[in-house]
Order: structure tokens, then sequence, then C-alpha cells
């Protein structure tokens, strides 16, 4: 692999990460590339390999409060190359956008986060407040070995960041038009309802999982679980996946397995929830078994200093004033938040990720840049 390590442009750092096949678990070097980076500016590196998992902290200065960038370099899966115009490692710029898997989610953030440091410390050697990295390779995993194993060590070290800006693709319709600052809680339901299996042309002599839970999934689909709050749209399931398996055509299934999420507000609680759902089986009359995942709870930073010096710079930079939402998916500002800090995420459209062609605009990676490294200059004036 050639990579540049003399450059700090945006677009050359992007064209250098999309090329290590980052897909979680594996790294592939992504990380050590990004440390000789930081390392060249004078930042001190401390990897923390978490079973199979590979994450960084990095820091410059010694004084003032501390802000904090954080991302992970995991990417998910391409699927079949195939599907892709272009290898979905190797970096490919078409129409003035950048091809190449983790372009958009979140490659592009890293990149700009990077070089936007660059630039600041030519200005600002000696800053007046501390510069942290929380760099994971587990978000698009199990969340489990990644920035929550950080986030724990740097408590176990008495380390308090005043600031957290996570990259995640945050920009929804236009970049810019969105300033996450909360997420919902997830919870994921795996049911199997039992019946009994038997002949098609003998149905009164089995009983139809299928049919037996037509009702709850009607009841499901229409249910309010609440209004949410000024802050969150309300609770939403989503049913993912229902399956039979009986395999024959003249055969009435013994069970059917069913799959539901919740993304839900901070007027429910993960305890709550499941209340309400085995409430529901149990109304009717349903012979079930039941296993949850709960890989996440709500959490909402309330717009402090760093919300609004965004939302000034993308208002002068841009000319547009980005909302405040907790919508979408998970993240791990959810485990930053236990920081203490504020903690908001702020990145590129999010129109390609996860798909096949996924891209970023070029002119919107420049604009990137430019707004965290405004950031960082309005972090400056605010300590002096």
């Amino acid at each position: 692999m050639n990579v540049m390590e003399h450059t700090f442009k945006s677009v050359d750092i992007l064209k250098d990460l999309i090329a290590f096949p980052s897909v979680t678990p594996d790294d592939f070097g992504c990380q050590a590339y990004l440390i000789r980076k930081l390392e060249s500016l004078g930042f001190k590196t401390e990897n923390m390999k978490f079973k199979d998992i590979n994450n960084f902290w990095a820091t410059f200065g010694s004084v003032g409060p501390i802000f904090i960038f954080a991302g992970h370099t995991d990417v998910v899966p391409p699927g079949l190359d195939v599907n892709w115009q272009s290898n979905p490692f190797k970096a490919e710029v078409r129409d003035n956008k950048l091809f190449g898997r983790g372009a958009s989610d979140m490659k592009g953030s890293i990149a700009a986060m990077l070089s936007a440091t660059k630039r600041f410390l030519n200005l600002f050697p000696i800053p007046a407040f501390q510069i942290g990295f929380v760099i994971t390779g587990d978000e698009e995993g199990e969340a489990k070995n990644g920035t929550l194993k950080m986030v724990d060590w740097l408590i176990s070290e008495e380390i308090k960041p005043h600031w957290c800006l996570v990259g995640e693709p945050t920009s929804n319709l236009s970049f810019g038009d969105t300033i996450k600052v909360g997420r919902r809680g997830s919870i994921t339901a795996n049911v199997t309802i039992k019946g009994i299996q038997g002949h098609v042309a003998y149905p009164d002599q089995a009983i139809n999982p299928i049919h037996e839970i037509t009702p709850l999934l009607s009841e499901f689909i229409k249910e309010k679980w609440d209004h949410g709050n000024q802050h969150f749209p309300p609770t939403s399931l989503q049913i993912v996946n229902i399956n039979a398996g009986a395999n024959a055509a003249n055969v009435i299934p013994g069970e059917v397995s069913l799959q539901f999420n919740l993304r839900f507000s901070p007027e429910l609680s993960a305890r709550k929830v499941k209340s309400l759902i085995i409430k529901k089986l149990n109304k009717h009359n349903l012979n079930f078994s039941i296993l949850w995942d709960h890989n996440a709870d709500p959490f909402y930073s309330e717009p402090g200093l760093l919300a609004s010096k965004l939302r000034d710079i993308l208002s002068k930079q841009i000319n547009t004033l980005p909302k405040y939402c907790t919508g979408g998916g998970t993240s791990d500002g959810r485990f930053l938040k236990k920081l203490g800090c504020e903690v908001i995420e702020f990145g590129p459209t999010n129109k390609s990720i996860h798909k096949v062609d996924e891209h970023l605009d070029l002119v919107e990676l420049s604009k990137l840049e430019d707004v965290y490294f405004n950031l960082l200059c309005e972090l400056q004036k605010h300590q002096e």
C-alpha cells in the first residue's frame, strides 16, 4: 500500500484510510496510520486493544480544558464487489465525489479532523486548551470493546473532558442541516411463539402460530408507545424478521420466530418496554419465549458552548441554521456522555452510508474540514 505520509490534505488522508479494509473487527493498520500522523504533530498516543478490537487515545497539550474528537475506523462489509462501480477499498474520484467504503461513515470525518487539527496547530502551536482523539474499531460491531471500555479507562484515569464532538454523518438533506445532541435507546426482542404442527388439510388438529400472532402484529404496528418529548420523537417499533421454517406447502408450522426493534425515547425505560411487550404477548394468550438485546439507552446532551459555537459557524460559513436533533440510529455518543461533558455529533451527509458505492462529495469534505478548523479556533478565542 502506498500511503502518503507527507500530506495532511483531507482528500489524501481519506484515500489512504479507505485503502485499509477495516471491516469490524479487523483493522489492517488503519489506526497505526492515524497514530503516525498524530505523533508527527506532537500528540502523545496510547494503544488500547480490548480482545480483538483496536482503539487508541491521543492527546496534545497539558493546559486548559479538554476538547475531544471522537470517531471510528471500522466500516460495514461492502457486499459483493461486482455491485460497486469501483473497488470499495480503492478510493476513486468521479464527478467530484470520492467513492469507497467508509467515505461518509466515517473516515471522511476523521480525515477532516486530522487536517483541521494540523491547520489549527500551525496557527496556535501552544493552544489554550487540550485536544484529544478517541478512536475506536468497534462502532459498527457489538460496541462492547471500543468506546465503552475507553470511556471506562478515561474515567479511571480521572481524565475529564469539557467538550466532545463525534464525527458521525449527521447531515440529512444537505450539509450542515443537523447537529445531533442525543440519541434514542434501542432494544431488540427475539420472540418464539409455539403452536402445534400439522397437515394443512386438518387445521382443527393443529395450531398455526402465524395465525395466532396476526392480531398481535397489527396491534404492534398501530400502538402509540409514547408521545416523545420536546427533545425526542415518539418511540417506534419496527418488525424486522418473521420466520416459520416449515419448508413445505402442506405443513402448518409448529412455531414462528419474530424479531422486532424499538427505538425508545426517555419517556420509556428498557424495563418498561419489556413489561409492555410481555403484557401484549400475554394478552393474546400466546405460548412464547423471549430473548432481549438491549444495546442502548437514550441520552441527551443539553446544547452548550460547543453546540452554540458550531451553530454560529455553520450559519456564517454555509448560510444555514442547523436544527438540534436526537433521531437516527445509535452512536458512541451514548458512552461518551458518561464522561460528564457536552457531547455533540456533526459530520457529512448520510445519504450513501452503508450502501453500495458509498461516497463523499469533495466540496463537502472541504467544508467539513473548515467547520472543524473554525470550531477549534473558536474554542481558542473562548479560552484567551
